[in-house]
């Protein structure tokens, strides 16, 4: 029944003396029932005016609360689904209208959870924002409960403190920034109860520094091997695609805590100290990427135990996995292996088809027993470097008990930093024009379906047209590289095409992508005021060996217009012709004052057709014989060759 209180009206204030009095002894969880609609879907603030009043209601399966600010310390202990605005849409990165919850009390959690047999919790869509602790359970069990696609933000110590017994919890696409956390502890932490079948995925769990900076943990979980899948009814546990990012540490395993699941696809990076450390059991570690951690990228250890044969790293599969730039600030290694743990525990770990590169060192143990690092790539085709077994080898190194041998010769396949044979080729810019006789250059970009950049793929470049020439060059880390050729003489235009050779060799094959773009070459702009002066009586000796006279004159007018006249004969026998220009484009005179000077413009080639003519000259001073030069190129291909002149003079002023 819905409890609504109207206005106030004198004749009904016994009446509602009554309700008022029922009203206070209506208890229902925590608090005092407030005006309940009854459910199974309530809403706030539409129905009830707090989250906590619509949770009070046991009528209420589901509780949507709309966007906005809730100042309150939440306290659920029965069975409900709790959405937010942004129930169904992952945390990480989301800028969106949201429904915050801050706490009233912020030395106080944020959200209790109290659970207990037959109760199950599903928290969706929020952001907890502030005080302490986020969300904290108090009491347990919290079977199959489910943090989903929630930011948590602002709070000082943990974001998440899970402290009961529960199997089978989710926890899927949850963004934990720990900017304002301060001491150590972790942003995510389990304690030692029993969590098999526990799901941690696709999160963003980061910038938990801590203070001193360092000792924050980004997840935690210790105990014995209680996050695996040995209680019945439990799934294999699974840590698979989150984002640890900047964090003391990444994730913290413990002692002997995680097994029986997988760990993939997560992303360890730039945490101060190691990306993942701890001692999983009968685990498959696959396709992660372990990047710019301080300390170790893996660090497989159980904290020392030697004298437990349960402790520590055992039996875990290490496989098409990329460890790269770690270990830079911390002395640390792209893997480490424990030399404190039981004998005889640490050797059953297998690493293998990986990619180990750039990093301070390689792999690291400096223990007796031998561990098993074979076929991987080191980041050479040399291998890892160790000075008994490898001295040559040039890749990341390894400690002598690493058996590293024999390696890979090339990047391992399957892994996350393994490149996907290119998909396109684009050309840039894919048009362009500039003045004949200068440079152009041209960028290929390669790229894999995804979009990610290939690099160390060979580019095979063609240019047809006016310029007729080939080239080469190997793309970088961001799939590009360049190649540089000069202009013609004469204006024209190129045809560029080029096209990735990813087998090397030299051909292009099916499925390697090409690509094209187009250059036009013009005669460049006028020099003002230029002139060029070329007596009618002037010759040479063209390099095909025909005498050839000429004369002209050609000159830039004060409004920039080139204009002039040019006339050549070659007296032949070996090409006769006689060339009358048509019009000059343009005078160009380099320097002050000007020695050389070109002419370009159409011309008719014995009384017919339109070619374009280019002379060069250079005036060397007075006579001119003997010192000044002459040439003459046509796009006809006829090419006079630069000569000296044999007779005649060349003046050039501005």
């Amino acid at each position: 029944m819905k409890i609504r209180v109207g206005e106030v009206n004198t004749k009904f204030v016994a009446f509602l003396a009554i309700v008022a009095a029922f009203a206070t002894v209506l208890t229902i969880g925590v608090g005092t029932a407030q005006a309940a609609v009854g459910g199974p879907t309530c809403n706030v603030p539409t129905d009830y005016p707090t989250i906590q009043a619509a949770v009070n209601d046991p009528g209420c399966s589901t509780i949507n609360v709309a966007a906005g600010t809730y100042t309150e310390n939440v306290v659920i202990n029965r069975t409900l689904t709790l959405n937010g605005a942004q129930a169904g849409f992952g945390a990480c990165g989301r800028v969106a209208s949201e429904s915050i919850v801050t706490p009233l009390n912020p030395l106080v959690r944020t959200l209790e959870l109290q659970g207990s047999l037959g109760v199950t919790i599903v928290i969706n869509g929020f952001t907890f924002l502030g005080g302490t602790r986020a969300i904290e359970s108090t009491t347990g069990p919290i079977n199959g409960l489910q943090l989903l696609n929630n930011r948590i933000r602002g709070f000082t110590d943990n974001g998440v403190f899970l402290n009961d017994n529960g199997i089978n919890i989710t926890v899927d696409q949850n963004e934990i920034d720990g900017t304002a956390k301060v001491g150590s502890g972790a942003l995510f932490h389990l304690d030692q109860d029993n969590f098999d079948g526990f799901w941690f995925t696709n999160n963003c769990v980061m910038n938990g520094h801590g203070t001193p900076p360092g000792s924050g943990t980004g997840f935690f979980v210790d105990g014995t091997r209680n996050v695996d899948h040995g209680t019945a009814g439990s799934r294999i546990p699974l840590f698979s695609g989150n984002f640890i990012d900047n964090n003391g540490t990444g994730v913290n395993l413990g002692r002997k805590a995680w097994g029986d699941g997988p760990i993939t696809g997560n992303t360890f990076s730039n945490n101060l100290f190691d990306g993942l450390q701890g001692g999983p059991r009968n685990s498959l570690i696959t396709k992660n990427t372990f990047a710019n951690n301080g300390g170790n990228g893996l660090g497989l250890t159980g904290f020392g135990g030697a004298t437990d044969s349960t402790r520590g790293a055992q039996f875990n599969t290490i496989t098409q996995n990329c460890f790269t730039g770690n270990g830079l600030t911390n002395a640390g290694a792209g893997i480490s292996f424990s030399a404190s743990q039981f004998p005889g525990t640490i050797s059953t770990n297998h690493t293998n088809q990986n990619n180990i590169f750039g990093n301070a060192f390689g792999a690291r143990y400096n223990g007796t027993e031998t561990i098993d690092a074979e076929q991987n790539w080191w980041g050479s085709p040399t291998g890892p470097f160790n000075l008994m077994n490898n001295p040559t080898g040039t890749g990341n190194a390894v400690s002598d008990n690493v058996d590293a041998y024999p390696f890979l010769t090339s990047v391992a396949a399957g892994t996350p930093c393994t490149p996907l044979p290119p998909a396109t080729l684009t050309l840039s810019p894919p048009t362009a024009t500039n003045d004949v006789d200068t440079q152009h250059t041209v960028t290929a970009t390669v790229e894999d379906m995804n979009g990610n950049p290939v690099p160390n793929v060979i580019v095979r470049f063609t240019v047809t047209g006016s310029v007729n020439t080939s080239g080469m060059c190997t793309t970088n880390t961001s799939g590009q590289c360049t190649f540089t050729y000069t202009g013609p003489a004469l204006p024209g235009a190129d045809v560029i095409t080029a096209f990735a050779d990813t087998n090397s060799n030299g051909t292009q094959d099916a499925g390697e992508p090409d690509g094209a773009a187009t250059k036009v070459w013009t005669v460049p702009v006028s020099t003002p005021l230029c002139q060029v002066d070329v007596t009618y009586g002037g010759w040479i000796h063209a390099s095909n060996g025909d005498r050839a006279n000429f004369g002209g004159n050609a000159k830039v007018d004060s409004q920039s217009n080139p204009l002039g006249q040019e006339e050549y004969q070659d007296q032949g026998p070996a090409q006769p012709m006689n060339v009358h220009s048509i019009n000059v484009l343009a005078v160009v005179c380099p320097g002050d004052p000007p020695t050389e000077a070109s002419i370009f413009g159409e011309a008719t080639i014995d009384g017919a057709g339109s070619f374009i003519y280019r002379i060069d000259v250079e005036d060397h001073g007075e006579s001119g014989r003997g010192l000044d030069k002459y040439q003459i190129r046509l796009s006809n291909g006829y090419d006079s060759g630069d000569q000296l002149l044999e007779g005649g003079n060349i003046q050039i002023h501005k």
